[in-house]
């Protein structure tokens, strides 16, 4: 999750989504929480609320570069807030992203 906060897009999605300079780049600044579920195949994300705007996209995003960089997953689950509801990703069936 480092990679990806780090990365352009991740960055740029901070930029548009008005989070503040020091959560730009930052897990804890996208993230409201992640947990890696056992045994260890099911991260459960939820956003922080200046990015959930933009949660289609930026999980869109995530879902890739999970696949691409940790194939052992087997789903992305979302936690949205508003309202409150859980979005499954089947990591399997993104197309990843190719590793540059």
């Amino acid at each position: 999750l480092t990679e990806f906060c780090g990365s352009r897009y991740a960055r740029s999605a901070a930029e548009y989504c008005n989070a503040s300079p020091t959560s730009r780049g930052n897990i804890w600044g996208m993230f409201g929480s992640v947990v890696l579920k056992p045994p260890g195949d099911v991260l459960v994300v939820k956003l922080d609320r200046n990015f959930e705007q933009r949660s289609k996209q930026l999980l869109d995003q995530l879902a890739r570069h999970l696949h691409a960089r940790i194939p052992e997953l087997r789903s992305l689950q979302y936690e949205k807030s508003s309202p409150p509801s859980t979005e499954t990703i089947m990591l399997a069936a993104v197309r990843a992203k190719p590793v540059v």
